[in-house]
């Protein structure tokens, strides 16, 4: 009866730290555990909880997160950080996002180059023809009433097929001068803060552009370099 006790109690304790999703960090870490999502200011943070340990991550902390079967990656969204449910990945992927003061996520948004915008109907055909001003077959087909602006499925796969410039399996770039000016940025940003120097806006600001996806896009880039050698 008391080993039966135990066993119960043993459960228990794991159940409360079921392991049901996971985080990918900026540094490569994948920590599984407990997730919950809380929304902030600035930065939404990323609570992990597990047996061993509970960690908090800033949404430019990490790369994506996995809760309830669902994949969250963090964008720029309305001058935040925040974190997204993704619906469709490419070149332009489809995302939701929670509405203020909601719980669920159910505003849809595109995101392409790190800029996001909300799938609406008002006003919505003449926002997706600025926001395509990179892809000529899609801004004169709406402009032109000859591709439907709700069809957002249509408008997606036409983007990633035609108008996309992320390179094929078979297209390895050998650029890397994004990544070159990224790490020169940073070294001359690290050594005013040791210096106890201010850092100037114009080098905030060139940071900015960074963050998120655009880093790591070409640091797949990278290693999909390395890998082909």
């Amino acid at each position: 009866m008391k080993h039966i006790f135990f066993l119960l109690i043993s459960l228990s304790y794991l159940s409360a730290f079921s392991q049901d999703g996971y985080v990918v960090t900026l540094e490569g870490d994948t920590i599984s555990g407990d997730i919950k999502i809380y929304p902030s200011t600035y930065y939404d943070e990323v609570q992990i909880k597990n047996e061993n340990d509970k960690n908090i991550f800033k949404a430019y902390q990490i790369v994506s997160l996995e809760n309830d079967g669902e994949i969250y990656e963090p964008i720029s969204f309305e001058n935040r950080k925040i974190i997204a449910k993704l619906k469709q990945k490419g070149a332009i992927s489809l995302f939701l996002v929670r509405p203020e003061n909601e719980v669920r996520y159910t505003t849809e948004v595109l995101y392409k180059n790190d800029v996001a915008l909300i799938v609406s109907n008002i006003g919505f055909r003449k926002r997706l023809v600025e926001y395509f001003d990179d892809c000529a077959i899609l801004s004169e087909g709406l402009k032109k009433k000859e591709i439907n602006a709700s069809d957002i499925d249509f408008i997606m796969e036409t983007y990633n097929a035609k108008c996309s410039t992320i390179p094929s399996e078979n297209q390895i770039t050998t650029d890397f001068s994004d990544l070159k000016e990224f790490s020169q940025l940073l070294n001359d940003i690290t050594s005013r803060i040791e210096n106890n120097e201010d850092v100037p806006g114009y080098l905030v600001e060139a940071l900015n552009k960074y963050s998120g996806q655009k880093v790591n896009s070409d640091l797949q880039k990278l290693i999909k370099y390395l890998e082909n050698k």
